[in-house]
């Protein structure tokens, strides 16, 4: 081996084990290291602050991309100014200070650039220039996937009891270490050590249901994740995240205009006025169809340009005119003064581009972009209709969280009141009431919960559909299970590949970048043009004679200096790019509806073997109800029991939810979402 690569490895191995023997220092030793020269431990630094500075910077500027850019300079200008930190504040302390001043320097950046208004309009060569504003905002896709991972993710958290969750949020979320967390908490180290272990197991439980192996594969499309090893770290993160920027997350899909003042009656809410009011009142309706008004003003624009300008006016005009002014002076009979005089004029004119094939294509790139917004704003109704069908299950799914947990009082408050009385009558032992007792405690604490959880999800519905606020309503439909008979897989594809409003718009995106590609090109060709005027001038207009004039030319662009080559340029980048985004919605289609029968095949699995398993659950539990009236068993095997049937039940709810929500994510993969989804999921 060459001595150059044996020092090179030696050097490697003597680097790590550095960092390994400084990851356990403090901030005060690494700080003092990094003083010297030390890079290994200004790298400990960065690593154990990193999280903690990403976190402030994008509750700053709440954007990830700009926080990453703030973390980056603030760890530079740390570096750069290490020599000035006199330890009167924690390292901590000093860092996030940085971190605020460049998230602050760098919004007050974003304020003084220069901007330009989408509604100036850019003449060159006789054509309008329109702009193409790119939608920035997150698609309503993502926007749902974020909304249900909230939503999913809160209700994990709100299974947690209170000191569970807050050893969570404090070691997890807030990044404080176990002795802080036991102090804030006033607890000891070991007991906050396990409760985060027992919050972080339960977590994970809790997140299976959602995340099974099929759901998975629906998660990796949105950005999703699976509770399994480290990834429970990242949901407690993505928590954090979502609280962060609930204002940026609680627009598009799930945000709305209110209807209006409420009323003192309770609203009888079916599916279908669900959706009806979601397709007017829905904040990502509203600003899909202000999009294709935007790209059909833009169209008029281009349209102006290919038509005839015509003008008149009259007036009436008084004048007195020195002959001075106009170096006529002493001249022998005429007066040094004219007028004052009168006249009036009427005129008119008329302008007309005969030929621009630049206009030409521009128009006609403008037309299919405003076709392209149009069908953008179709595939906002049909996720809209998702987005509500999926918030109107949610509120069935909770509402029968709270009838079988109301069943499993009830089951458990029956089993308390033999227990007690048997303990009164002397055959029981106090051991029995009392485990009971602590059963029926539990099943209320689920109860409240559930009812929790109920009038969450009717608060969310309500904000999807904008209803006024402080509507109280209920709802009608409750879409029990039912199975359909689905097209062939193939045919699916076929009948997407045709219906879906997002695919035919990333192809009229594809032909409107192709005929903005041509208007480039045809800068080059010549325009013609022509122009006229007439006018009628006199002192009145009994005493008045015509004036007119009439031009015609050609214009040839002969050097621009560079300029069309650079138009040409840019369109066909922006070509390549619709290109690509085209074939990309291709694969979108092409996978939505392949997961989705996917996940219908195994939700209807789900649903049979739930059943099945309610039906053993409420036999098991009967059998052990009698064993313990005839004394063979304790109060052990009742209240097993009772958990068992409570866990059947819960997913036996969870499969129908699953089976209605994979219906819907069909008819929406097939594009017909908003127009057949009584045919999928049912309701009036």
């Amino acid at each position: 081996m060459p001595a150059d690569l044996v020092d090179s490895i030696d050097n490697h191995e003597a680097a790590f084990a550095t960092v390994g023997c400084l990851v356990d220092t403090d901030d005060i030793a690494l700080v003092a290291d990094a003083k010297t020269g030390s890079s290994h431990a200004f790298e400990v630094l960065v690593e154990r602050h990193a999280r903690r500075i990403l976190r402030v910077a994008q509750r700053v500027t709440g954007n990830r991309e700009d926080a990453e850019d703030i973390a980056q300079q603030t760890f530079q200008k740390a570096f750069v100014h290490l020599q000035t930190f006199e330890g009167k504040s924690s390292f901590s302390t000093w860092l996030t200070r940085i971190a605020i001043n460049e998230a602050l320097m760098g919004l007050r950046r974003k304020r003084w650039a220069s901007t330009v208004s989408i509604d100036e309009v850019t003449p060159r060569g006789g054509a309008v220039l329109a702009r193409q504003v790119p939608d920035l905002g997150p698609s309503p896709e993502r926007s749902y996937s974020q909304q249900e991972r909230e939503r999913i993710l809160s209700f994990a958290m709100n299974q947690l009891t209170p000191g569970i969750r807050a050893a969570i949020q404090l070691c997890k979320l807030d990044e404080l270490s176990l002795k802080e967390s036991a102090q804030i908490m006033g607890v000891s180290i070991e007991a906050t050590k396990s409760r985060v272990h027992l919050g972080r197991r339960r977590l994970r439980e809790a997140l299976k249901r959602y995340f099974s192996p099929t759901s998975r594969v629906r998660a990796k499309k949105n950005g999703g994740f699976s509770p399994s090893g480290r990834v429970i770290s990242l949901v407690l993160l993505a928590v954090c995240c979502i609280v962060a920027s609930a204002s940026a997350q609680n627009t598009g899909v799930i945000g709305s205009v209110p209807s209006g003042p409420a009323s003192d009656d309770v609203l009888r809410l079916t599916l279908q006025d669900a959706i009806n009011m979601a397709l007017r009142y829905n904040l990502g309706a509203i600003e899909r169809g202000e999009n294709a008004q935007f790209a059909r003003g833009q169209r008029l624009i281009a349209l102006s340009n290919l038509l005839p300008q015509v003008s008149a006016g009259a007036s009436e005009n008084v004048a007195q005119t020195s002959l001075a002014t106009l170096g006529i002076k002493n001249l022998p009979g005429i007066p040094s003064v004219l007028g004052p005089y009168s006249y009036s004029t009427v005129d008119a004119s008329l302008s007309q581009t005969l030929f621009n094939f630049e206009s030409i294509q521009n128009f006609r790139a403008a037309r299919t972009t405003e076709q392209a917004a149009q069908l953008s704003y179709k595939d906002a109704l049909d996720v809209v209709t998702l987005t509500v069908g999926n918030a109107y299950l949610q509120v069935i799914e909770t509402s029968s969280r709270i009838e079988a947990q109301q069943a499993q009082v009830r089951n458990a408050q029956a089993l308390h009141d033999q227990a007690n009385e048997e303990y009164q009558a002397g055959t029981n032992s106090r051991i029995d009431a009392t485990r009971t007792e602590v059963q029926l405690v539990t099943e209320e604490y689920n109860l409240s919960v559930a009812r929790n959880n109920f009038a969450i999800a009717k608060l969310t519905l309500a904000r999807a559909i904008g209803l006024p606020l402080g509507q109280e309503f209920d709802i009608v439909d409750q879409l029990p299970y039912s199975d359909i008979n689905p097209p062939t897989v193939e045919d699916a594809l076929k009948a997407a590949y045709s219906s879906r409003s997002d695919f035919r718009a990333a192809l009229a995106s594809q032909k409107a970048g192709q005929e903005t590609l041509s208007a480039a090109k045809g800068e080059r060709y010549p325009v013609v043009t022509v122009n006229g005027d007439y006018g009628d001038v006199g002192t009145t207009f009994d005493h008045s004679h015509g004036n007119f004039s009439v031009q015609a030319g050609v214009r040839i662009p002969i050097f621009a200096g560079g300029r069309i080559k650079g138009d040409v340029t840019q369109a066909e980048a922006a070509l390549r790019q619709r290109q690509a985004e085209a074939e990309n919605t291709r694969g979108l289609v092409d996978y939505d509806v392949r997961t989705a029968f996917l996940n219908l095949s195994a939700a209807k699995e789900q649903v049979d073997v739930a059943q099945r398993n309610v039906a053993l659950a409420n036999e098991n539990l009967a059998r052990s109800k009698d064993r313990f009236t005839s004394g063979v068993t304790d109060s052990v095997e009742v209240v097993q029991s009772e958990q068992s049937l409570e866990a059947a039940a819960d997913q036996y709810i969870t499969s129908v939810y699953n089976h209605n929500l994979a219906k819907l994510m069909l008819a929406r993969s097939l594009g017909v979402a908003r127009t057949k989804y009584k045919q999928y999921i049912g309701g009036d």
